[in-house]
């Protein structure tokens, strides 16, 4: 509490003081105000933050979710190929064995 206010309060300064204390009160609720005016506002960009850096990691998760379904996919498709071309070539020896036992 301000000693100067008190003092109005209870009578013991002169006209001057407290015309002086007056008008520097108006400063300080100035000053206040200023200074909940600046909590909100770094309150409101905290938050503005927080959600900038949340919908970030959505977007992230939702990428490497995308970029994993991929990879399955294309493991799929790959190893589907791989057994195609391992039959292929079971088929391909046979016929080899076929032809080379024919042939004698």
């Amino acid at each position: 509490p301000n000693p100067d206010i008190q003092a109005v309060v209870r009578g013991t300064l002169d006209k001057k003081r407290v015309e002086m204390v007056l008008h520097l009160s108006r400063f300080e609720e100035v000053r206040i105000q200023r200074e909940e005016d600046m909590f909100l506002v770094e309150e409101r960009e905290r938050e503005e933050l927080a959600q900038k850096l949340q919908e970030e990691r959505r977007a992230k998760i939702l990428k490497m979710q995308d970029n994993r379904q991929f990879l399955k996919e294309w493991n799929e498709a790959q190893e589907a190929s791989w057994r195609k071309n391992q039959k292929r070539q079971v088929a391909n020896e046979r016929k080899d064995l076929e032809f080379e036992l024919t042939c004698q």
